[in-house]
């Protein structure tokens, strides 16, 4: 996929606004608010970027190498691929001439013109929005789209457009390039025949008629009536021509023709095609429920109520400490949903650690991979969270099926905050963090402020 920005803007921001549908308006109202502050975001589009990097710790992914659109890029090389291979093989049969009759002029014409034909209802389905590949390609737009409230099921038709225009393209110049390559390696005949009560005056205005792209400024490409005159021909009897060299002389014609009505379309609808997309990226960007909200968060201040979770106080029954431990130097880092950097083990467990990933957009097969890789690396395991959002029971289940790991009766937790270089969160952040880790029963896990020798403090 060709570098958009604004289409990997709208797919994350999409996914972040569903995520923050399953938390508690206040934390999100004091995250964002923060944020606000911090950084002079404002819920615009101009500020999206900023925003989705600081709630996710780390960069947008570009579109080239976003997973979420892999199904399209393969639709689209496939689609290239087999135009190559059809539009070469196409006009192989058009230009086949075994000595007797010769390649006929007509039929290019007719292919050339219905590959505009339909190049424009592609184009025009396109625009009015209608799918009538729908039920061919159901399965690959389940693929692409898994979930029915995807933003990539809102963008199928122009992604469609593309990968069908691309295809018209890689049809038209390999057809153009085999076309060119038969003229310069054989000696090829043109010729006209028609069964209707056609004259050659006739088919000279017909083809003169065509030839208007060119003709005013080409006039070499455009057949004369003694060409017209001496290159028909009929199935029975002969027909004697008086200058049979002239009879090559069409393939400047023809030549002319493909790259006007087949070629140079196509480039045209290919980027009418990328525009609609980056049209409809820029409205649902525009009209997404989740703008409205954002930009009330930030621009709305954040009062403090002192209950709930989202206050950052403990309840009075609370017994965790004031100041979270020091984590024990292990060898394994586990990055739960993409948190921190997957650098942070060698900075600061040493060379001989590894970074490993669980939860977020992981499989349960990842997550025990990951496990089965720390069991045999041995020794103590950190684990690091996105501090700025409240622990899920995904993590729970993790922690739990950590605990049984050898040497890891104790699980370090480190909550990160947003943004980079890593630091630990506030002391209001850590408040939900101790009452989770207090909930755990099958497992004592702890929650750690920093690694030794390597201050993360805010």
């Amino acid at each position: 996929m060709v570098p958009l920005r604004n289409l990997t803007l709208l797919l994350d921001f999409d996914e972040q606004y569903h995520r923050d549908q399953q938390q508690d308006e206040e934390f999100l109202h004091r995250r964002d608010r923060q944020l606000a502050v911090e950084r002079g975001i404002d819920g615009s589009r101009r500020s999206l970027t900023a925003w989705l990097g600081a709630v996710r710790g780390r960069d947008c992914a570009h579109v080239s190498g976003d997973p979420r659109l892999r199904v399209w890029g393969w639709l689209r090389a496939l689609f290239i691929a087999a135009g190559v291979i059809f539009g070469a093989a196409a006009m192989l049969g058009l230009l086949y001439y075994d000595g007797g009759r010769r390649i006929s002029v007509t039929l290019i014409m007719a292919v050339a013109l219905l590959q505009l034909l339909l190049a424009l209802i592609t184009a025009a389905q396109s625009w009015i929005g209608w799918q009538p590949w729908r039920g061919v390609f159901r399965d690959v737009l389940a693929r692409a789209s898994n979930e029915p409230r995807s933003m990539l099921r809102a963008l199928a038709v122009p992604l469609a457009a593309r990968v069908a225009q691309s295809g018209g393209l890689a049809f038209g110049l390999a057809a153009f390039v085999v076309l060119l390559g038969q003229v310069v390696v054989h000696d090829l005949v043109f010729g006209w025949s028609t069964t209707l009560q056609a004259s050659a005056p006739a088919y000279h205005q017909l083809t003169t008629a065509v030839a208007w792209p060119w003709r005013s400024w080409l006039p070499e490409a455009v057949p004369s009536l003694h060409l017209v005159e001496q290159s028909r021909y009929f199935s029975v009897g002969t027909h004697v021509v008086s200058d049979p060299e002239m009879l090559g002389i069409w393939w400047r014609f023809l030549a002319m023709l493909w790259l006007s009505y087949v070629v140079v379309p196509r480039i045209v609808l290919l980027g009418l095609a990328r525009l609609q997309l980056v049209m409809r990226v820029r409205r649902l960007l525009a009209d997404h429920p989740g703008r409205a909200a954002l930009h009330a968060r930030c621009t709305t201040p954040w009062v403090d109520s002192g209950e709930g979770a989202g206050s950052g106080r403990l309840p009075a029954s609370s017994a965790g400490p004031s100041v979270p431990p020091a984590a024990t130097p292990g060898r394994v880092l586990i990055r739960w949903a993409d948190a921190g950097d997957a650098r942070l083990a060698h900075d600061w467990l040493g060379a001989d650690a590894v970074t490993l990933s669980a939860g977020g957009a992981a499989t349960l097969d990842q997550d025990q991979a990951s496990l089965d890789k720390a069991r045999t690396m041995g020794g103590p395991v950190i684990i690091v969270a996105r501090g700025w959002e409240p622990p899920t029971g995904e993590l729970a289940d993790f922690i739990e099926r950590a605990g049984t790991l050898p040497g890891n009766e104790t699980i370090q937790l480190l909550p990160l905050a947003a943004g980079s270089p890593p630091s630990m969160i506030g002391e209001p952040a850590l408040a939900p963090w101790r009452r989770f880790v207090e909930r755990l029963q099958a497992s004592a896990a702890v929650v750690v402020v920093d690694v030794p020798g390597k201050e993360i403090h805010p």
